[in-house]
């Protein structure tokens, strides 16, 4: 009866953590302790348990597991990718989240290239160590010539025109946040940045038309 009690007690203070995870689990656990009690009692009232088996639940402490502080940090950077196309299938299939998503047996071909998106990725990962941003030509004036590279952020997209449209091959950042750089945000540039970006756009339509 004691090992039952304490099973049926971890089992209904698991169910009644999914309330508020964050509060029950790690904020505040003598709460849970509380609504578990009040629990306990509320079931034997209503003939769903015995009073031994309640006595049994009441009689045991329970702690929440900690947090195990070894494990490593989420490699947000690696999934930049599979999010991406996650994000694209929300609209797509008219989901509400990515919890309703996981529910589906799906199968989904892209056009990325898996190969070529991880080398990019390792390659701007890399930037963020001084001697790797200097072997990519990166120091220099208007560029790193002071500062810490690991504090500067990169993205990357490319393009390869198929037959009548576009093929999205690589997108990917080295900022390991779920924030996708290319997708989640803008790019607001100065005057200055502006001009030369606009001349740089009709040299190229410039050399296209000739």
């Amino acid at each position: 009866m004691e090992e039952r009690g304490r099973a049926y007690r971890q089992v209904l203070s698991l169910f009644l953590a999914l309330r508020q995870p964050s509060r029950y689990l790690v904020r505040d656990s003598a709460a849970l302790s509380a609504q578990t009690d009040r629990y306990l009692r509320a079931l034997c009232a209503s003939g769903v348990i015995t009073q031994r088996l309640r006595d049994a639940a009441l009689a045991e402490s329970i702690q929440p597991r900690p947090r195990d502080a070894s494990l490593r940090v989420p490699d947000f950077v690696a999934t930049k990718a599979s999010d991406a196309i996650r994000v694209r299938l929300l609209n797509l299939l008219d989901l509400p989240n990515t919890y309703a998503l996981d529910r589906l047996d799906l199968t989904v071909r892209t056009t990325l290239d898996q190969a070529v998106q991880q080398s990019v990725t390792r390659f701007l990962s890399g930037l963020v160590d001084a001697d790797q941003a200097r072997k990519a030509g990166l120091e220099g004036d208007q560029l790193l010539s002071s500062g810490d590279p690991a504090q500067v952020t990169y993205a990357f997209t490319l393009y390869e025109r198929g037959n009548g449209h576009n093929l999205l091959r690589v997108q990917t950042d080295n900022f390991n946040q779920p924030l996708s750089i290319n997708d989640g945000t803008g790019l607001q540039l100065g005057s200055t940045a502006k001009l030369r970006t606009l001349i740089n756009y009709l040299e190229i339509i410039q050399q296209l038309h000739g």
